[in-house]
């Protein structure tokens, strides 16, 4: 049976926004335990091609029906050092919005507004700026709407690549789902602590809450963050087996707080069929849930089609009645630096009145598909170095800046 609902206009409906990727996007190898990143250090990168394969699944998004909104690229490289710019501070690590914060719909927090904090990455030092720049464009995008904007908490926060939310009925509360890492004497240090869960559940506040603890051999095989083992919707949590500390009793219990919640069962997808090194590097559990008329999609990254047992494993999720549609995207030059599709994009969850309200700039259009296809082609590079960024930072420069200057309402 098709995980898809009727909607109303006052349900809540996914709104996703995509940051374009920047002129100076490269694999600087800056994140460490996020193991693609770590490998492709310093191979030669073409922001061009990024910047194509992140325009296409965009458009893949909106071809399904759904709400795709974009924001354009930080001011990199015009925050660098004019005179010796580095590769750490060109960093296109912005693109991956899932990490641009936390958004709680206000239906899940009890007030009349719904809630935004950007993520602080404050232990990452080619990302621990954006939150500001974050900030203010989702602002902008949202100036029309009720939203309480936080300020980062003190903690490192990585966003909501490291939370779920869970509903059953769209116009009903949800439970959001945080989950922290502990791996003191790990391979890899954990990303977000649970000093941050527990600061960012007293900020926003929400009606349910339920915390879970990544599995530590997860993070020494390169699971960074929960969305690349992870994922849920509605009343589905797709998770693999060795995901979580105590998965089973943790489980068992987050079942339980779902049913008392709202009233039917929390269908848990637990797998065992691949290994968690098969997931991490086929970034299966990062594919992007899409929810519209034409039913419920999953976005994959094209590369688990070199996975058998992985694209098998989607397929029989199809088969099972939890998809309506297995769709691909070809996005190798995020993938390269640790992001798949899910890590492309921020969701939220606004009514039809509240969309119609979003400036439509940031509404993302088969005009501006075009719009930006073309400019892409026109004035992004096809190769980018530190040595070509010192030489003419000017160059890279203007590019953002024309970007930036589109959006500026």
């Amino acid at each position: 049976m098709s995980p898809l609902k009727k909607h109303s206009s006052t349900e809540l409906k996914q709104v996703f926004i995509d940051c374009i990727p920047g002129p100076t996007h490269h694999f600087g190898g800056h994140a460490i335990g996020n193991l693609p990143s770590m490998e492709f250090k310093e191979t030669p990168s073409n922001p061009k091609k990024a910047a194509l394969e992140w325009l296409e699944k965009v458009n893949i998004v909106k071809q399904m029906g759904a709400h795709q909104c974009i924001i354009p690229p930080h001011p990199r490289p015009l925050l660098c050092d004019l005179n010796t710019p580095s590769m750490n501070q060109c960093s296109s690590g912005f693109m991956w919005m899932a990490n641009a914060g936390h958004f709680i719909p206000s239906i899940d927090a009890g007030v009349n507004w719904h809630q935004f904090i950007p993520a602080n990455m404050s232990h990452s030092n080619h990302r621990n700026k954006e939150h500001a720049i974050h900030q203010f464009w989702i602002k902008k995008l949202t100036k029309n709407i009720a939203i309480h904007h936080h300020s980062p908490i003190h903690e490192n926060d990585e966003g909501a690549a490291n939370t779920v939310r869970l509903w059953y009925t769209l116009n009903k509360p949800g439970i959001h789902v945080f989950i922290y890492g502990e791996n003191k004497t790990g391979r890899f240090p954990a990303r977000q602590k649970r000093k941050s869960i527990d600061q960012l559940i007293e900020k926003l506040n929400p009606k349910h809450t339920f915390i879970l603890e990544q599995k530590k051999m997860a993070i020494d095989h390169g699971v960074f963050h929960n969305d690349i083992i992870s994922f849920g919707f509605s009343n589905y949590l797709f998770c693999h087996k060795h995901a979580f500390e105590n998965q089973s009793e943790q489980l068992s219990k987050l079942k339980n707080q779902f049913k008392e919640i709202t009233n039917t069962n929390l269908n848990i997808i637990e797998t065992n069929e691949i290994t968690v090194k098969e997931a991490a590097e086929s970034y299966v559990f990062n594919s992007q849930v899409i929810q519209t008329k034409k039913g419920t999609a999953i976005l994959c990254p094209s590369r688990i089609k070199h996975y058998p047992n992985t694209f098998n494993l989607v397929k029989q999720w199809l088969n099972d009645g939890h998809f309506n549609h297995i769709l691909m995207t070809n996005i190798e030059s995020s993938l390269m630096n640790g992001g798949g599709p899910a890590c492309l994009r921020l969701t939220m969850y606004l009514t039809n009145d509240e969309i119609k309200k979003i400036p439509p700039l940031f509404t993302f259009t088969t005009k501006r598909y075009k719009e930006l296809k073309r400019f892409f082609n026109t004035h992004y590079p096809e190769t980018v170095s530190h040595l070509d960024i010192k030489t003419n930072p000017s160059h890279y420069r203007s590019i953002a800046k024309m970007l930036n200057q589109t959006f500026l309402i």
